[in-house]
């Protein structure tokens, strides 16, 4: 099941341009939990898998996917009603602000609440600075368990305010 639901998020990805999960649902998809799936032949084990939803039990959203192939059907929008019927606070994660997505929210009556922006820039033409006295700068590392923490820590003041980066852990 993990590989076709992977198959299907990487064609819709490909058609799209951007990823329907978010780095969590793609971790998630290993765990148990709220995973809905629509398969071409119920009835075959390795049938594909063309639409998919999960549910983050731990802040109550949710992802939805169709394969574009299978799209314009009502496969989202029965997976949609079925997510909500069965976790009534749920909220929907759509990534890249595609016509499709905003369209199922529009016929489901859900509405944006947030955007999130990835705002980016090259390094390339920063200027060299020298760390202050005291100061070292070095690699991270995994296995250095002060440098985990610190990360957390950092990243925790940094995104206090923020629903989903705020509560990172190692």
């Amino acid at each position: 099941l993990q590989a076709s639901v992977a198959a299907l998020v990487a064609r819709a990805t490909g058609h799209d341009g951007v990823s329907p999960l978010n780095e969590r649902a793609t971790l998630r998809l290993t765990e148990s939990g709220p995973h809905l799936v629509v398969v071409t032949d119920p009835s075959d084990p390795e049938s594909d898998v063309v639409a998919y939803a999960q549910v983050d039990p731990a802040d109550t959203t949710a992802q939805v996917v169709v394969a574009p192939a299978h799209r314009r059907h009502g496969l989202g929008r029965a997976l949609v009603d079925r997510v909500a019927a069965d976790h009534p606070d749920v909220r929907f994660w759509a990534f890249g602000d595609l016509p499709a997505a905003r369209a199922l929210a529009a016929s489901t009556r859900r509405a944006v609440v947030r955007e999130l922006l990835i705002m980016e820039r090259s390094l390339a033409d920063l200027p060299a600075t020298e760390p202050s006295p005291g100061i070292t700068i070095r690699p991270a590392t995994a296995a250095t368990a002060a440098d985990a923490a610190a990360v957390v820590a950092v990243n925790a003041a940094a995104f206090a305010g923020h629903p989903e980066q705020g509560s990172m852990d190692r």
